[in-house]
Order: structure tokens, then sequence, then C-alpha cells
């Protein structure tokens, strides 16, 4: 009898072994109160501190309204970009929300996309002439944030440069200032919000989209993307858009 109970046991671990972590998220949230939004330190003008110290941005301000047609309150918590995916899956952190580009590497399910990107390659302004096309970046010194969508723009686009890791983009832009690097691979929203007289953008690198980045299975993403849905036609996302000069893809 006991032989027989575990291996009905063993069963149906095989058949379903996902389904009770897929269907609890949503209640597991729900039960907290508590929507926790991990985010890099910041990241303008999608989540950055004011000047009362407190965050906004793009995404703080969308987090904000969705949180608040849920009945959940939204905690930012800051965590290292290249450790998303382990923060996500120990259950340190609900989500990323944090103009995540959407993606088939990470291990995250994704939302719908809310925003319009690109990656881009940025160089000082007296050296832009040199970098007109794709395949002159190749044999320079690239800066990058570490882990993330830059680094993979390298890989797919075959550069073969010398690559200097950094723990931000805004690091990245500052070893180009610096002249640690030739140039760096950045998000063009990323880059439009900044005041950089030396730095120029060079070349377009790819378009791509932002998503909100859940656990796989996860039941949360289909109700963000209701909520993306209910923000888009109220509006709301097209006032975020103007007010921090962000395209969105609808």
């Amino acid at each position: 009898m006991k032989f027989r109970v575990v291996l009905l046991s063993l069963l149906l671990l095989i058949i379903f072994p996902l389904t009770s972590c897929a269907a609890s998220d949503q209640k597991y949230i729900a039960d907290k109160g508590v929507l926790v939004i991990g985010i890099t330190a910041d990241y303008k003008p999608m989540n950055y501190l004011d000047a009362d110290g407190k965050w906004t941005g793009f995404d703080t301000e969308f987090a904000k309204a969705v949180c608040e047609n849920l009945g959940l309150e939204a905690k930012f918590v800051t965590i290292f970009w290249d450790e998303r995916v382990d923060e996500l899956q120990s259950k340190n952190i609900d989500c990323i929300w944090n103009g995540y580009t959407i993606n088939d590497v990470d291990n995250v399910d994704f939302t719908n996309p809310y925003a319009i990107n690109s990656q881009v390659f940025v160089c000082k302004v007296d050296s832009k002439d040199n970098y007109r096309t794709v395949d002159s970046i190749n044999g320079i010194t690239v800066a990058v944030e570490k882990g993330g969508a830059s680094a993979n723009i390298l890989k797919e686009l075959e550069l073969e440069v010398d690559v200097l890791e950094y723990s931000s983009q805004k690091e990245a832009l500052i070893a180009v200032s610096d002249g640690r690097a030739d140039g760096c691979i950045v998000d063009k929203v990323i880059y439009n919000s900044l005041v950089h007289t030396d730095l120029a953008l060079a070349v377009y690198l790819n378009s791509e989209y932002f998503g909100v980045g859940f656990r796989e299975g996860s039941d949360m993403v289909k109700i963000v993307n209701e909520q993306i849905t209910v923000l888009n036609r109220n509006g709301t996302l097209s006032r975020l858009a103007d007010k921090y000069d962000l395209e969105l893809p609808y």
C-alpha cells in the first residue's frame, strides 16, 4: 500500500510539475497585498529617484496605476540586473518592471509589449564619423551593461570587439566619456534621457519592445495584460509616453 501511494505521488509530480506554482502566483501576491517590483537603480526615464528621493518614471507610474486597479501596493526593490532571473525565481521579487527587453533567452514569461526601444551605439562626438554602419564597430573596445540587452546584441550581430562590462548602462556611458571605451551599446531611451554634450548616437542596431517579466507559468501575465489594455484605452499610457518621451507599440 505504501509503495502505491509513493508511486501515485511521483506520477502526479510528473504530470503536474508546475501547476501549483503557476496557479498560486496570483493568490500569493494577492494574499500579501503587495507586488514586489525588481528595478535597477536610476534608470531614467523608466524608474529613477526624483528630487525628494521618491521613485518616479514611466514604469514607476505605469506599475502604480496597475497596482491601484488591482488593489495592490507597488513596492520597488533595486536589484543587480544580471541577477534578475535568480531574484525572480527565488521570490525576492514578483516581477521585473524596468525597461525589460522582451527576449527568448531569460527563463521568464513576458506580458504583451508596452513600449518601443532600440539598442544604439554611442561614441564620442569627434569620432562619430568613424561609425556609420554596424560593421564599422568591429575591432574596438565597447562598454555594455553586464547581462543586459546590449551584451546580447553583440552576440546576435557577431561583432568582434573587446568588451568592458559594467553594472549599469549609465556606467557604460561614463566609460566612453572617460576614454576607457571607444563606444558603448545602450538603450535609446536612456541615451535620450541624459545630457551628454561629449557623446553622440552613431548607429541604430535594432528595434525591440519592453514588457513586464514574471515567473514562468505565472497567471499574473494575463492579469497585467488586461490592465495594459485598460490603460491603453483610457489614455493613461499615451499620457505617460508623452510625459517621458517614449513610443508606444499601439
